[in-house]
Parts: structure tokens; C-alpha cells; sequence
């Protein structure tokens, strides 16, 4: 599992960098999720066909992977967008995705079969709650009341990548996870296109290219890094790594704005936030090594399918 933990955490690392990339780019949230994921896709489909033929083995894995696209990929993107756009107090933003352990937990013990013992909960609580105050650092638990649209979508987001990973790691454990990927990128940007248009988002191209080229290194990472990187080496850590334990790595994302600040601003880290990083690291370096999954039925779902 070591190898495969480390690129969930590494995939989770990026992604906190990716919500501030986002948030920073000119374009609205529908196009820029149409364009970044119709090119990474399509990339990625195309280099994988040039070595060989890959296909979904089986109809209930298809379906998985329909409800991955739907779940992970356009309507949870959307609603990050949407998180990211509609506030500048990103903070509490944060705290919510943070809460989506709790929804992989749930929907991988009934698609997975996976059901930890009492103990796993306390140990996902308390790295919940580390990642929680890590994240709020010294910025007080004061709310944004012209920031609530904001908040529910955070919440939509958590709920819908927090079940979003069970129905992956339905589909990886199976099939090749960068096919799985290149798919789920293709459609959710194919369905970014029809909403763009439903909703008359789109604008010329000629806008398009003068926004992207305002600074075209936003769109390469988040094509590039956020989208194939990210995304490659996090399923590829799935298909080794239970659901349950998956999520709680996640949680490790904090820890890069923490790195960050401390490695790049010289900023002092509060007390607070010291104990909240160790904590989270511990879990990570302790939890490999903890048999927190009951074995009474051993078989998952995705094993009879």
C-alpha cells in the first residue's frame, strides 16, 4: 500500500494548489471545465490508442463509470467552480470538501462492502478534524453570510467526489485506470459543451483565446497537472488502496498551503496549526499499518460484478 498512499496524498497535494489556480483564471467555470477536460481527454484517449486497443470489461463496471463522470467529474467540477467563483473567503470553502470522507465512507459500505471497526471512525474523525483546523488556521471561525451560495456547492462537492471515489474504485480495480480517466475526461467536458451553449456561456473564440493567452499557464496546469497528473497517479493509487482508507489519505491536502506558507513566505505556523499538521501525518504514516477493514465478508461488490 505504501507506493499507492503516496500517490493519493501526492494527487491531493496538487489539488489544493488547483482551487487557487482555478480561481484565478478568466474563464467561467462551465467553459473553462469544457475546454480543460475536452483537451485532456481527448490527449490522453489518443495516446493510450497508439499502444493498445482498451475497452470496460464489464456492463456494471460501464455503469459505475457513467456514474463516475456524472458524480466526479461535470457535476462535482461544476460545483467546485461554482464554490470557487461565487466567494473570496475560500476557507470555509475548504472545510467542507474536507468533509467528503464522511460520503465515501457511507456509499463504500453499501457498493463496496467495506465496514470498518469502531475504531476506524474515531481515527477518521479525529484526522477530519485535524484537517478541519489546519485548514482555518488563524483565520477565525467567522462566516461569510454573502458567501452561502458558496457553501452549499462546497457541500454538493463533497458529496458528490466523496461517492464519486466508491464508484471509481469500482471501475479502476478492473479496467485500466488511465482509460477509466481519459473516458471520464471526454464526457464530462462533452457535457460542459451542451451546458455551455444551454445556458448561451458561449463567447467567441477570439475571447476565448484572448483570456487563455492572458495567462496560458493557468490552463496548462490544470490540463496538465491537475487533470492528467492528478487524476493518473490517484486512481492508479485507488486500485490498491480501500475506499475508506483512500478518503482519510486525501486528507493530507491542507498540508501543501501549510508547506507552502512555511517553505515560501517564511510565515510562522501557529501552535494550533503544528499540532493539526502532526496529527494528519501521523495518521498517514500510521494508518498504512492499522487493519481497520473487517474482514467477515472479504469479497467486494466489485469482485462479483
Amino acid at each position: 500500500m505504501g507506493s499507492s498512499a503516496l500517490y493519493i496524498i501526492l494527487a491531493s497535494g496538487i489539488w489544493w494548489i488547483d482551487g487557487y489556480i482555478r480561481q484565478s483564471t478568466p474563464l467561467t467555470g462551465d467553459l473553462l471545465i469544457a475546454i480543460e477536460t475536452t483537451i485532456a481527454g481527448t490527449l490522453l484517449l489518443l495516446f493510450l490508442g497508439l499502444f493498445k486497443k482498451h475497452h470496460i470489461r464489464k456492463i456494471s463496471h460501464m455503469r459505475s463509470l457513467v456514474a463516475m463522470i456524472l458524480l466526479g467529474g461535470f457535476w462535482g467540477s461544476w460545483c467546485f467552480a461554482q464554490a470557487l467563483t461565487t466567494t473570496t473567503s475560500l476557507w470555509f470553502v475548504f472545510v467542507l470538501i474536507g468533509l467528503q470522507p464522511i460520503f465515501t465512507i457511507i456509499s463504500s459500505a453499501f457498493l463496496l462492502g467495506e465496514h470498518p471497526r469502531g475504531s476506524f471512525y474515531a481515527f477518521a474523525a479525529t484526522t477530519i478534524f485535524a484537517s478541519i483546523l489546519l485548514t482555518i488556521g488563524d483565520t477565525g471561525f467567522t462566516l461569510d453570510p454573502g458567501s452561502m451560495h458558496a457553501y452549499f456547492y462546497a457541500l454538493l462537492t463533497a458529496i458528490l467526489w466523496g461517492t464519486s471515489t466508491t464508484y471509481a474504485k469500482i471501475v479502476v480495480t478492473k479496467n485500466s485506470h488511465l482509460y477509466a480517466l481519459g473516458l471520464r475526461l471526454l464526457f464530462t467536458g462533452l457535457i460542459g459543451w451542451v451546458i455551455v451553449f444551454i445556458s448561451h456561456e458561449m463567447i467567441e473564440l477570439s475571447v476565448i483565446a484572448q483570456k487563455i493567452s492572458a495567462n496560458p499557464l493557468n490552463i496548462i496546469f490544470l490540463i496538465f497537472v491537475s487533470d492528467l497528473l492528478a487524476y493518473s497517479i490517484y486512481y492508479r493509487g485507488l486500485r490498491d488502496v480501500p475506499a475508506t482508507i483512500a478518503t482519510i489519505f486525501e486528507l493530507a491536502f491542507p498540508l501543501t498551503g501549510f508547506i507552502i506558507d512555511y517553505m515560501l513566505y517564511d510565515t510562522i505556523p501557529s501552535p494550533m496549526k503544528v499540532v493539526a499538521a502532526m496529527t494528519i501525518l501521523m495518521s498517514i504514516v500510521i494508518l498504512p499499518h492499522c487493519h481497520f477493514i473487517e474482514e467477515k465478508n472479504p469479497k467486494l461488490l466489485i469482485q462479483n460484478t
